[in-house]
């Protein structure tokens, strides 16, 4: 038993001996073939705060890594270039300049799934109402905070109504 206690003291101290080799916890990596796409950051920021629809997502982040200098619209310097960006029930018009930067968008998704806080909402306020269709509307300008809004279509029996969320 004694000598078991000791073995184990000594094979409890061999955790506390640092290794023979040094590692700060920094190691370089070169990665090959691998293409980095351009991103307007401050598009993606915030036109995806607070959005869950995938759809939408997968738009909007093909508009935020359009490379314009690459495209075939790209003439060089000069004006700015309005891109469209389509998919079933939505599209971005988005407007670069001619170093590929975002200047605006405009956007309109119809029939999207709402983020669950925008769709509680609507039943909150409308009990027995029922969503008929909706619209998704984005508007950015660089340098300003993004507008959103949805504008959904409520039925109850023979009743309609439209009802605008959002900026």
């Amino acid at each position: 038993m004694k000598k078991l206690l000791i073995g184990m003291f000594f094979l409890g101290l061999t955790n506390l001996v640092y290794p023979q080799n040094s590692f700060d916890g920094t190691e370089v990596v070169k990665l090959e073939n691998i293409t980095l796409s351009p991103i307007n950051t401050d598009y993606w920021y915030q036109v995806k705060e607070g959005t869950t629809c995938e759809r939408v997502l997968n738009l909007e982040s093909m508009a935020a890594r359009f490379d314009l200098k690459r495209s075939k619209f790209y003439q060089g310097a000069g004006p700015e270039y309005r891109i469209t960006f389509r998919q079933s029930e939505g599209k971005i018009q988005a407007t670069y300049d001619d170093q590929g930067n975002m200047l605006h968008s405009y956007e309109r998704f119809n029939d999207i799934a709402f983020p669950v806080t925008v769709r509680n909402r609507v039943y909150l306020m409308y009990p027995g109402w029922k969503m008929a269709s909706n619209t998704y509307v984005v508007s950015y300008y660089r340098n300003k905070e993004v507008e959103k809004s949805y504008k959904v279509r409520l039925e109850k029996g023979n009743l309609r109504k439209e009802v605008k969320i959002g900026s």
